[in-house]
């Protein structure tokens, strides 16, 4: 605790520590000393939910996990009024769960004042017209991220001098889950002859990974100028059978976009998943699967890679 005294004569600003000892400032040493009342701070404090939550559940095994609200360990906040007022939010207790590195409301904001927020737990706030975060997904699924964002214009109507701002969370990328299986028509084909078919990698190939989410009519746009990301689905051998098996990397974190297979597959630049694979007695082999998806945010889908008589090759 510090006690401050005023020396009229000398101007002089005498400082009292705790521990008994005294240090004087010259006043015209100092540019100013604003004492704000405690009673007038406007204190600020953050309720969390997340949409839908019930429904994460549903998305399964995956080596990066969906993000709840009890595993949401922390995030970032923005207001934006006059400038950017930048907050970190972490975990506290289950009474009041998260604490803020800042405890106030923006600076020079009335009672009434609205003030848009902005929050997200990954990426780069960029402020602007259209305030966005610029996020990019990880190659390694284990290192994936459940971006989850959220926005809410309010006024500080303070109880017991403190003004809360409401944040429901959504989830801003797509999780996709990817199966395998053989069709029955290949398992009980004569030619088949009791031949076992095994897939030794499977990868998904030209997806867009770089992107920004806008706050205000949420959307994403994609960052094409940075190119595509592949991701290996599974890299150990699997026996296939006509019972779907979920593959090791189930699920992924996507980006969403709307991308449309052409005719004549362009390897370059359609979305496509290379299979290869072996053939008992055979050498081993590979084929390109074309894909259509329209992909949305917050969204769970799965994809079923059936292999048949069209795709594997076994004469």
């Amino acid at each position: 605790m510090l006690l401050f005294t005023m020396t009229a004569g000398a101007q002089i600003l005498n400082v009292h520590k705790t521990d008994g000892t005294m240090y004087s400032i010259p006043t015209d040493e100092i540019d100013y000393i604003n004492f704000i009342p405690r009673d007038s701070v406007r204190r600020i404090h953050v309720e969390v939910g997340i949409a839908d939550e019930a429904t994460t559940t549903r998305i399964g095994q995956r080596r990066a996990p969906v993000t709840t609200k009890s595993t949401l360990t922390s995030f970032s906040m923005h207001g934006v009024y006059s400038g950017i007022y930048n907050y970190e939010a972490s975990r506290a207790t289950e009474e009041y769960p998260w604490i803020l590195n800042r405890d106030t409301w923006p600076d020079e904001v009335s009672d009434k004042t609205l003030v848009p927020f902005y929050a997200h737990d990954g990426g780069e706030f960029i402020n602007g017209a259209d305030p966005y975060i610029r996020f990019t997904i990880a190659e390694d699924a284990s290192n994936q991220h459940d971006l989850l964002v959220a926005s809410d214009t309010v006024a500080y109507a303070g109880t017991n001098d403190v003004g809360v701002v409401p944040l429901i969370f959504d989830h801003a990328c797509a999780a996709v889950n990817f199966n395998v299986l053989m069709s029955n028509k290949l398992a009980t084909d004569p030619a088949w002859g009791g031949k076992t078919l095994t897939v030794n990698s499977i990868i998904l190939r030209n997806v867009y990974w770089d992107g920004k989410y806008y706050f205000n009519n949420p959307h994403w746009d994609i960052v094409t100028g940075s190119g595509f990301a592949y991701y290996t689905l599974t890299n150990g051998d699997i026996t296939v059978t006509t019972v779907e098996q979920a593959l090791p990397s189930n699920s992924l974190f996507i980006i969403p976009q709307n991308r449309t297979a052409s005719d004549s597959l362009n390897t370059t630049t359609d979305m496509y998943l290379e299979v290869n694979y072996t053939v008992t007695g055979k050498d081993p082999a590979s084929v390109n699967i074309p894909l259509s998806v329209n992909w949305v945010q917050g969204r769970q889908y799965t994809i079923n890679i059936k292999l048949g008589t069209t795709l594997i090759k076994y004469q």
